[in-house]
C-alpha cells in the first residue's frame, strides 16, 4: 500500500493514511535539493540512539522524478527500524493564491499543510532540507506541548539582537522565531485553524511587501502568543554573524545563503560544521564518479557566487597537496 502524501489542485488534498504510533518527521524538497535532503535525512537516522523508537520520514516533493523519489526512498536501504515515504505534491496547491512566493521556493508552504496532510497525527516534526541532525531527535519527539501550537527556536538578526518580529508590529518582538525546526501541535492547530490563518495571510494582496519571509512570517503572526522556544541547540544557525552555536547542538541549520554544498573548501568559524557535512556527503556518495561530478558541479556553478578565486585556489591546492601527503607517509592531516 502506497503511504505517500498526494495532493490535488486547489485548496483539496488527499490526506496520507496510516495507523502509525511514531510521530512523524517530514521534510520537503524539489528537484534542486534531492542531494541535500538526501544526507539530512541520513543524518537523523544515523544519530539515533540505541533505545530511539521506529523512525517515520516523509518527503514532500514538488515536481521530482521517479528516480529523484526513489532516491529519497532509497535511504531506508541503510538504516533499521525506519520508515520513508515519499510523495510529489501538486505544485499549484502550495503556492495557490500566494502572493509573495518571489524566490522563494514553493516547497517552504508545504509546512502549512501538514495539519490537513496528516488528519490522524497529533504531533509532526518539521526540518527543513538544509540542516544537519548530530543527535538523537528523540527528546524532541517526546517534548510535551501543552497548549501551545508548536516548539521554536528563536531567532536572532545580523546584529545578535531579536529585532526581527519588529517588522511584523508583534507585542514582543524578541519572541519571534525561526520556522526551520519546528515541532507541531497538530491537534491544536487543526481546532483553531491556526495554519489556515497563515495562509490566508500569504493570500494578502499585500502579502509581498508585509512578509519579508513570507511562510514563516506568517506562523508567527498566526501562532503567536502559543510558542514552546526550545533551547537553541535544537535549531543551532551555523551562519550566524555571532559565534552563539552551542557546545553541545543537536541539529545544525545551514540558514542563509552560505551553504556547505556551494563550498569547495569550508572555511569560517563555523568550518568544523561544514567539513561535518561534507563527510556525511561523502558516506552518502560510495560512488566515485558521483563524487567527482559534485565537485566540478560546485566549481563551476557554485563557487563563483562565493567570490572564488586566487586565493580558494592557492587553499585548495593546499589542502589537496596535505592529503597526498598524509596518504603516502601514514601522517595525520593536519589542518
Amino acid at each position: 500500500m502506497d503511504m505517500g502524501v498526494r495532493a490535488t489542485a486547489g485548496a483539496d488534498f488527499s490526506p496520507v493514511v496510516g495507523n502509525f504510533d511514531s510521530v512523524p518527521i517530514v521534510l520537503a524538497c524539489n528537484g534542486s535539493y534531492v542531494e541535500q535532503t538526501v544526507v539530512a535525512m541520513h543524518s537523523i537516522l544515523a544519530n539515533r540512539g540505541a533505545d530511539d523508537e521506529c523512525y517515520e520520514l516523509h518527503v514532500l516533493g514538488l515536481c521530482l522524478t521517479r528516480r529523484q523519489l526513489q532516491k529519497l526512498r532509497s535511504v531506508a536501504d541503510h538504516h533499521h527500524r525506519c520508515r520513508i515515504f515519499a510523495k510529489n505534491v501538486d505544485p499549484q496547491a502550495t503556492i495557490a493564491g500566494c502572493h509573495c512566493v518571489g524566490h522563494y521556493s514553493a516547497a517552504a508552504n508545504l509546512r502549512l499543510l501538514i495539519p490537513d496532510l496528516f488528519p490522524d497525527k497529533s504531533r509532526a516534526l518539521w526540518l527543513d532540507s538544509d540542516i544537519l541532525a548530530v543527535s538523537s531527535l528523540q527528546p524532541l519527539l517526546t517534548m510535551d506541548l501543552g497548549e501551545c501550537y508548536l516548539a521554536a527556536v528563536r531567532e536572532m538578526d545580523a546584529t545578535g539582537h531579536a529585532r526581527l518580529g519588529e517588522r511584523l508590529d508583534l507585542p514582543t518582538p524578541a519572541n519571534y522565531f525561526n520556522a526551520g525546526v519546528l515541532l507541531l501541535h497538530l491537534d491544536a492547530m487543526r481546532r483553531d485553524a491556526v495554519h489556515r490563518h497563515a495562509l490566508q495571510l500569504l493570500q494578502r494582496q499585500d502579502a509581498r511587501q508585509m512578509l519579508r519571509f513570507p511562510d514563516q512570517d506568517a506562523l508567527n503572526l498566526a501562532a503567536f502568543g502559543r510558542v514552546h522556544f526550545l533551547p537553541p541547540r535544537w535549531n543551532c544557525f551555523a551562519n550566524g554573524a555571532l559565534d552563539s552555536c552551542p557546545s553541545d547542538p543537536a541539529i545544525i541549520h545551514f540558514a542563509g545563503s552560505k551553504k556547505p554544498w556551494n563550498m569547495l573548501i569550508a572555511s569560517g568559524k563555523h568550518r568544523e560544521h561544514y567539513l561535518l557535512y561534507h563527510r556525511f556527503e561523502k558516506s552518502c556518495c560510495k560512488d566515485r564518479r558521483h563524487r567527482i561530478a559534485l565537485f566540478f558541479r560546485r566549481l563551476v556553478f557554485a563557487a563563483p557566487q562565493h567570490f572564488f578565486g586566487l586565493r580558494d585556489l592557492v587553499r585548495l591546492a593546499r589542502y589537496a597537496l596535505r592529503r597526498r601527503f598524509r596518504r603516502r607517509t601514514g601522517r595525520p592531516h593536519l589542518q
